[in-house]
């Protein structure tokens, strides 16, 4: 793809209120400047297991994608999550940090010990 085209994409998903995108394997976030209800309990439920079925992008998807060939491919995982400061990579991390501690069956507050590091740019699971 363009970037012309990517950008467009991006443009016109703002407009319809959709701040997730899906570009191959890469998912893109524009902040949508407002308060929004993403992360609730029924939607961890409905993206988890969702085996085929086409759901609109989200970061659960990236997140349960990762688990899963982590677990059932035996295969290591890293999740990428940049952005420009202010945009909300930490609590994009606590999101992850959470939805992976809720299907492996972890201890709950996990996500909570996240803050920035020296290198807040990564998370490994094994």
């Amino acid at each position: 793809m363009e970037e012309p085209a990517i950008i467009h994409l991006l443009q016109s998903r703002f407009l319809r209120d959709e701040i997730w995108t899906s570009v191959g394997d890469i998912l893109i976030a524009i902040n949508p400047f407002k308060r929004t209800n993403h992360f609730t309990p029924t939607e961890s439920k409905m993206y988890r297991g969702r085996g085929t079925e086409q759901l609109p992008p989200h970061p659960y998807i990236v997140i349960d994608d990762a688990y899963n060939d982590m677990v059932n491919k035996k295969l290591d995982q890293s999740i990428l999550i940049s952005g420009e400061s202010g945009a909300g990579k930490t609590y994009t991390v606590r999101v992850c940090m959470a939805y992976v501690s809720e299907i492996a069956g972890s201890p709950l507050g996990v996500e909570k010990k996240v803050c920035w590091c020296i290198r807040p740019f990564a998370v490994c699971c094994r």
